[in-house]
This record gives structure tokens, sequence and C-alpha cells, in this order.
């Protein structure tokens, strides 16, 4: 009976140890996220430019406090209408306001960056196939930043093929996981 005692109080020392630094929030399972539509617009002449829609592509609860990086993944579909794409590089921010004098509002709902001043918020990039879910997943602090600010809004760099208006990426099965 008294190693039982001992061990449990030695699990329940670890854990509030754990706990302290942060790292039990690290045990914890992944946590559902919104499916969303990210629309696409026409890519010809978008060479070198980061695309960003005015749609969130998810709300949190925020938290600023939990000292950990996170990890998106999940499935996206590429719902074609004429268009080739086949691979895009994917981008986060925590807002579409306050941006460098390298972005710029197009029309109302999309923003453009260069490239190049974006490389901080690169957060990976997605394979995609006409009308079939192909597993993605995007990590790195820019999206540790957006998640821990509660607002997420990603951005795309066509690398392989082009995209026509009227497609869209249909982003489900979304799972936010602590690194």
């Amino acid at each position: 009976m008294k190693g039982t005692i001992i061990r449990m109080g030695a699990a329940v020392a670890v854990m509030v140890a754990l706990g302290a630094c942060g790292q039990l929030a690290r045990l914890s399972p992944p946590q559902s996220m919104d499916d969303m539509t990210l629309p696409l617009h026409d890519s010809a002449g978008s060479s070198g430019k980061v695309l960003y829609q005015d749609v969130v592509a998810a709300h949190t609860a925020g938290r600023p406090e939990l000292p950990v990086g996170y990890r998106v993944s999940g499935d996206v579909t590429y719902h074609r209408a004429g268009g080739t794409l086949e691979k895009v590089n994917v981008y986060a921010r925590t807002s579409l306001e306050n941006l460098p004098g390298s972005c710029m509002r197009e029309q109302p709902g999309m923003v453009t960056c260069d490239v190049g001043s974006e490389a901080g918020q690169r957060v990976g990039s997605m394979t995609l196939r006409p009308d079939v879910g192909v597993p993605f997943s995007l990590s790195g602090s820019a999206i540790t930043a957006a998640v821990k600010e509660g607002t997420v809004y990603y951005g795309i760099e066509v690398m392989q093929g082009q995209a026509r208006s009227g497609e869209s990426l249909k982003i489900t099965n979304t799972l936010l996981h602590t690194k």
C-alpha cells in the first residue's frame, strides 16, 4: 500500500511539474476545427504573390498563456472549374489589418502580398487533386501566433498549375494539435 501511495504521489508531482511549465497541454488530444471553403481567383499574373482572402479560416478560443507550438492537419479538396492547380504554399496571419507596405488590398475581401516579405508567415504546402481530399499538415510560428491570438487567415501562393475564378479549396477534417 505504501508503494502505491508513493507511486501515485510521484505521478501527481510529475503532472504538477509538467502543468507548471506548459507541458501538460501537449498531452491533450487534438481539437476539431470547423470545415471551411477558401474561394480562389484567377491566378494568371500572380507569380511571386501571396493571396489572402478576407475569410477567417478559424476562430479559436485564443491561448496566449500556453507556451506551446501548434500544428493544423486535415484534408483539402480542390473544386476545379477549368483550372489546373496542383500545389500551393500556405501562409497564415492573425489579421489582415496593419499590413506591411508590400501588401495591398486588390479588391474588397482580397489582399495580395509580395512573397519575399511573407517568408515568416509560411506554414507549409498543400498538394491538390481535383475533387479528392488530400491530407495536409501546417505548422510554424505563424500558425502558433494565430492560434494564440484566436484568429487564422490563410494565404495561398500558387506553385504548380493555375487557379480559375469560381474554384475553391474545401478544408475538412481539420484538427488542431499541440506540438
